[in-house]
């Protein structure tokens, strides 16, 4: 993994990494924001650890890498690339679109994602029954996935995606591993399956991060 990189990080302007004055185990670099050709902030609907994600003008969206610089940024997006080839087209997971020139395009999911939704959001009569439906629909996303020999490395409800009628869509890709195709990502704490700190996912690490996204409201431990 790379040195973190954020914005309007106290650190001089120069471009190269520093010393986090707060955390010294951490590095640091100044990082002008950007934005691709018919993007402004306004269009900006999420931002990752490499990666935003924008509206374009026709309606779908665009992500692409916050740092032009960073290498690993870019392999990412390769990867993602690549991964999302071979998954092919599938209900329950993110209707990828193909390369842009600034990065990846999607089809725009109207609802968000699921944390969001519960977040500003009532589930209506029924919460339980919308819940059930969204932990059986992400497994059947997971189950596609694994299918095809992917391990997505990365689950939580942030990653799950909410279209017009309320299903479930998995996406994020960037992270994930297939033969050697290795994103780096690893399961948040909250989602990861214990173990040696080493360890590389494997579809265990899926689904347990499955099972915990389910439980994201009150929180397996």
């Amino acid at each position: 993994m790379p040195p973190s990189s954020i914005q309007n990080a106290i650190v001089p302007k120069d471009g190269k990494y520093h010393i986090d004055p707060q955390n010294p185990m951490n590095q640091l670099r100044y990082i002008e924001a950007w934005y691709p050709p018919g993007i402004s902030k306004t269009d900006i609907l999420w931002g990752g650890n490499t990666a935003k994600v924008a509206l374009l003008a026709d309606g779908t969206v665009l992500k692409y890498t916050w740092d032009r610089t960073d290498p690993y940024a870019k392999k990412s997006l390769d990867i993602e690339n690549s991964i999302l080839s071979i998954l092919g087209g599938h209900e329950r997971i993110v209707k990828y679109l193909g390369r842009h020139e600034h990065g990846l395009r999607f089809q725009l999911a109207a609802n968000g994602d699921v944390r969001r939704y519960l977040s500003s959001h009532d589930t209506g009569e029924s919460p339980e029954l919308v819940r059930r439906k969204w932990a059986k629909q992400a497994a059947e996303a997971l189950a596609f996935v694994h299918g095809k020999g992917v391990v997505h490395c990365d689950i939580h409800p942030n990653n799950l995606l909410l279209d017009g009628s309320l299903d479930v869509q998995l996406c994020d890709f960037a992270g994930s591993l297939f033969g050697d195709l290795d994103g780096g990502a690893m399961e948040s704490v909250r989602f990861r399956l214990p173990r040696d700190c080493r360890a590389i996912p494997d579809m265990k690490s899926d689904l347990f991060a499955l099972g915990s996204t389910t439980l994201q409201s009150q929180g397996p431990f």
